[in-house]
């Protein structure tokens, strides 16, 4: 991978992505200095002087033998060149080495190389007159005879967050080097550059837009200068995640532990309304509504969906079930909420109006409802209930105020 100052300076200087016989070169713009690797690598040792030239440096490796490596430069057309050549190992992000300063001679024999290792060559030529040009390699320092074929290439890709992650998947291979090249449906690929240059990782971490793309890996094996390629190809939907679950509005719903006279039938409909009630006694709890609605209305048991006692504790009735509170038009389709007190001779307590909003606030979300369907019973049927006495308006801006924390 090339370094932060290579890229800079690559950026700068204009060049082309080339394979020559097989071989990975950078051909570079022509350059009045003899220290290209220092600037490379110096992001602020850029200003040079452009000469013209007219000849072109090439760049051919060999592998002599696990640690040996021939070196051989040339340049078209011919003429008195000096060459010096340079050395990293790829992926490292090191800086480069030099292997041999500038001399006459076009070949050099690199006699410290690691077996197996991927390197980036540099051969830099400069005239007489200090023009100058420069040729770049990658080559896989592995013998052709324990390379395992490249067969092919595939790749895995997912989402993470706005992040797209790419695996390059070979078939085979054993110094392969991977490029990557996407575009929006219907727009341009990015190009491969030094800010998109080939790498040693099979890896890619993008972070894209949301939208629908087309992902090219590129593999070129380069073991020896095999130079095999092969690519692969798919369209992939960088949808966005959904979006967060709003947090849990923190309610505590005790259970009674009432018996039923009978089954309950389950509210298969819609809940259009949540319907408020006083029992229009001022100390009757869970249990004495229980019996009443039981034993003197001849219900199955309470009538309520839910009660909640002076204290602010909530209690389970018939839950998410048909209700016994507001007529047979609206049992099926709405949740009864049962408040212990007679408010039409005492107000509702603090804690009822907060526990009946952290209630309320649950059901209005679960069911998609709004503010003003929290009702009261008086809305529904010719009844004083839930009492003169029951603070709707604060009840509904107490809810209100729950949703817009748990939101």
């Amino acid at each position: 991978m090339l370094s932060e100052g290579t890229k800079k300076f690559l950026s700068r200087k204009k060049f082309i992505f080339i394979l020559v016989k097989g071989v990975a070169v950078f051909s570079l713009s022509p350059l009045y200095f003899t220290r290209l690797v220092e600037a490379m690598e110096d992001p602020n040792n850029l200003d040079f002087m452009e000469a013209q030239t007219n000849f072109n440096v090439s760049l051919d490796v060999q592998r002599i033998s696990a640690n040996r490596l021939l070196l051989t430069s040339a340049c078209s057309p011919a003429g008195d060149i000096r060459y010096r050549f340079d050395v990293r190992v790829m992926g490292s992000g090191s800086s480069y080495s030099m292997i041999r300063n500038y001399s006459t001679n076009n070949s050099y024999t690199w006699e410290n190389a690691q077996d197996g290792t991927v390197y980036e060559l540099v051969a830099h030529g400069i005239s007489d007159q200090g023009a100058y040009n420069g040729c770049y390699v990658v080559f896989g320092n592995t013998s052709p005879s324990s390379s395992a074929p490249f067969r092919g290439l595939s790749m895995q890709v997912n989402s993470q967050g706005n992040n797209v992650h790419i695996s390059a998947v070979p078939q085979g291979g054993t110094n392969v080097i991977y490029a990557l090249q996407y575009r929006p449906v219907g727009g341009q690929y990015n190009s491969l550059n030094a800010s998109n240059p080939y790498q040693i990782s099979p890896n890619f971490v993008r972070q894209l837009n949301y939208g629908q793309y087309e992902i090219v890996v590129h593999g070129i094996e380069m073991a020896s200068g095999a130079m095999a390629y092969y690519g692969a190809y798919t369209s992939f939907n960088h949808a966005a995640p959904p979006p967060a679950a709003p947090p849990a509005i923190p309610v505590t719903i005790i259970d009674p532990g009432l018996v039923f006279s009978g089954a309950l039938t389950p509210i298969r409909e819609p809940i259009i309304k949540l319907i408020q009630h006083h029992m229009a006694h001022p100390t009757w709890t869970v249990h004495d509504v229980h019996i009443y609605h039981r034993d003197t209305n001849g219900w199955y048991g309470i009538g309520y969906n839910y009660w909640i006692a002076k204290n602010g504790q909530i209690y389970l009735g018939r839950g998410l079930n048909c209700g016994a509170h507001a007529g047979a038009n609206w049992n099926s389709r709405t949740l009864g909420i049962g408040y212990q007190g007679h408010f039409e001779q005492e107000s509702m307590t603090d804690a009822q109006v907060k526990s009946g909003a952290l209630l309320n606030a649950k059901f209005l979300r679960d069911n998609k409802l709004n503010l003003s369907d929290i009702i009261g019973h008086n809305d529904v049927s010719a009844t004083a209930c839930p009492g003169r006495f029951f603070r709707m308006a604060e009840l509904r801006q107490e809810t209100e105020r729950v949703l817009n924390t748990y939101k």
